[in-house]
């Protein structure tokens, strides 16, 4: 077994379109770009889920989001890397930002440290519970109060989650306080998150001109109401805070990789930078990732993720892979680089393959989920077509890649 150190970090709604080196003209990702020069870049990497529950399930157990009872918890019947990689004596470390990934659905078993960000999050939803008993969604009050809490949180320069500059401390500390045992550690990212860390951002690199707090809180009070009601202005300003978001993100792991390299465990570190999945923007009149209930046709911005994979052995640097893979398959790979045994209830590849050229194809397809049991939609994607399947309604679309 190579008692390789692994970091596997993922970012909340993280779009592969909106990488620089993937082709986007702004450029929000110099540090990601040039990781990409030092790693391999699957081009065509797929998310298994169009949400964070759906998701997950692909991404920590190699399993998809309809099986074992769906995604409501973390089934036990899942078999997570964590788990594998605990009982191979990893210490695995588990950083969780966002509250869909937290012990309350499962998401700790097998890391021997698990670090739960999101009380903030609880106390504000709680908060919310109790004015729903109240107040009607749809009232003006609601929307008022709403509107109120988005400039509040602008003005205080606060966000709903922990910034990328909070879960990088976190990872230096532990990876200081834990020397002398292998680490597997995975950190999740909610930068790109609605309703973002605006404290954080230099919108006026991206818009030209500072946006008024008014302005801001005005354009993200209405994404959840009306998100097919928006003008071009308030569409670029959405935009713009989506790039500056991502431009912080990649200024704060470019500090973190300079970091690692100072540790002195660069050379020995397996990194995988992905997402859970995209994000809508706006583009088709929706806003978010996915909840379009059965009606979801899983565009291309909600299922196309980045997955970048740097390895110890540097011939492999500058690879780009431009054949499907799946979120599914993350999880095999990394066990596959360190030489353990793939469990048999996982239904990925590994992915070495593809990277030594043994292979030219792992998969014909990859399957995105959402739903239950019969009650179901899902999409087969190729390179070049994507075929969906609707449960609910016995009805199936066919897309060509670039038309959907």
């Amino acid at each position: 077994m190579n008692n390789y150190n692994i970091l596997l970090i993922t970012i909340d709604c993280f779009r592969y379109d909106r990488i620089s080196a993937n082709g986007y003209k702004i450029n929000t990702t110099p540090n990601i770009d040039q990781f990409i020069k030092e790693g391999i870049n699957f081009r065509q990497a797929i998310a298994g889920g169009p949400s964070t529950m759906a998701a997950f399930p692909c991404l920590f157990a190699s399993s998809y989001p309809i099986m074992y009872g769906g995604t409501r918890y973390l089934s036990e019947d899942r078999t997570t890397i964590a788990q594998v990689l605990s009982q191979a004596g990893y210490k695995t470390i588990g950083l969780s930002s966002n509250p869909y990934i937290t012990p309350e659905f499962g998401y700790d078993r097998g890391f021997r440290i698990f670090k739960d960000f999101v009380k903030r999050t609880r106390s504000r939803d709680k908060k919310k519970d109790f004015l729903c008993k109240v107040i009607k969604r749809d009232s003006s009050l609601w929307n008022l109060l709403r509107k109120m809490a988005r400039s509040g949180e602008i003005k205080k320069g606060k966000g709903l989650y922990p910034s990328a500059s909070e879960i990088n401390q976190n990872i230096l500390n532990l990876i200081s306080e834990n020397k002398g045992t292998p680490f597997f550690i995975w950190a999740h990212y909610m930068d790109l998150h609605y309703p973002y860390v605006l404290g954080n951002l230099d919108l006026a690199s991206f818009l030209g001109y500072k946006p008024s707090v008014n302005d801001i809180s005005d354009m993200l009070s209405k994404l959840m109401k009306e998100p097919s009601m928006f003008c071009e202005k308030e569409k670029k300003l959405l935009n713009a805070i989506y790039d500056a978001s991502l431009s912080y993100i990649d200024q704060k792991l470019g500090e973190l990789f300079h970091a690692l390299q100072k540790f002195g465990i660069w050379d020995n570190l397996i990194i995988i930078i992905t997402a859970d999945h995209g994000e809508e923007l706006l583009e088709e009149g929706r806003f978010g990732h996915g909840d379009e209930g059965q009606k979801t046709l899983f565009p291309e911005a909600l299922i196309h993720i980045p997955l970048i994979l740097k390895v110890p052995v540097s011939m492999y640097s500058g690879k780009k892979i431009d054949v499907s893979v799946s979120q599914v398959d993350i999880a095999p790979t990394i066990l596959d680089m360190i030489g353990l045994d793939i469990p048999n209830n996982w239904y990925g590849h590994s992915l070495v393959p593809l990277i030594k050229k043994e292979k030219n194809i792992i998969r014909d397809a990859a399957i995105t989920q959402r739903g239950i049991e019969e009650s179901f939609v899902m999409s087969w994607r190729t390179n070049e077509w994507k075929l969906v399947y609707n449960a609910f309604e016995q009805r199936t679309c066919l897309f060509k890649i670039g038309s959907s």
